[in-house]
């Protein structure tokens, strides 16, 4: 029978529950890119946590008794993330889809297009439309794709190696719940800095 001192043990670290299901990497590396890919390439999975799920792949990586390399997360998450965002854009060439999010998404988009494009995977929700407004807004198929890149190499290598970082401090790694509380906080804090900063400037420019 779970104790309530062992729940909270798990809580307080998590790790003391995931070490022992990270212990074959070849059954985890394929769930830790499906979810990742079932989210870049389908707004039906717009709910999984993708964003969540490399911050933690990358802190995990950071634990030497648990066998998670960053080279094979990367591997695995450029090819799944690039292609994912170029299907939606194809998609949204095809039809012409209007909701209220998707109109509030594409006010977005015709406001700030470059920044959507490099750091827009980091907006919850909006960020799974982006690339399917750039379709139906006939944006420039070499500068999507361009950019697409650029975004896709900011999200993966961004995420996974700010979790490693993060995770090889002795304090997080003793206290893993602090560190996904944050992993979930930051990423949409970085972003919305830089576009507070980017509107600043141009405020400033007039």
């Amino acid at each position: 029978m779970i104790e309530l001192t062992d729940v909270l043990a798990i809580i307080r670290n998590p790790v003391l529950f995931i070490k022992p299901i990270m212990m074959n990497p070849w059954l985890v590396y394929p769930v830790l890119w499906a979810i990742v890919g079932f989210e870049s390439y389908f707004v039906l999975f717009a709910w999984l946590p993708a964003e969540t799920t490399m911050f933690l792949a990358g802190s995990l990586a950071a634990h030497q008794e648990i066998p998670i390399q960053l080279w094979w997360l990367w591997l695995g998450y450029l090819p799944v993330v690039y292609l994912g965002w170029r299907f939606k854009f194809r998609r949204g060439l095809a039809r012409n889809t209007r909701n209220s999010r998707m109109d509030d998404t594409v006010d977005f988009f015709n406001q700030h297009a470059k920044l959507a494009m490099l750091f827009g995977r980091y907006i919850p929700v909006l960020g799974i439309f982006i690339p399917l407004i750039a379709g139906e807004s006939r944006y420039d198929q070499a500068i999507f794709q361009r950019e697409n890149i650029i975004g896709t190499l900011i999200w993966v290598f961004g995420s996974t190696l700010i979790g490693y970082y993060l995770g090889s401090i002795p304090f997080f790694q003793q206290h893993f719940s602090v560190l996904i509380a944050g992993i979930i906080v930051v990423p949409a804090g970085i972003y919305y800095a830089v576009t507070y900063l980017n509107s600043l400037f141009h405020h400033l420019r007039r």
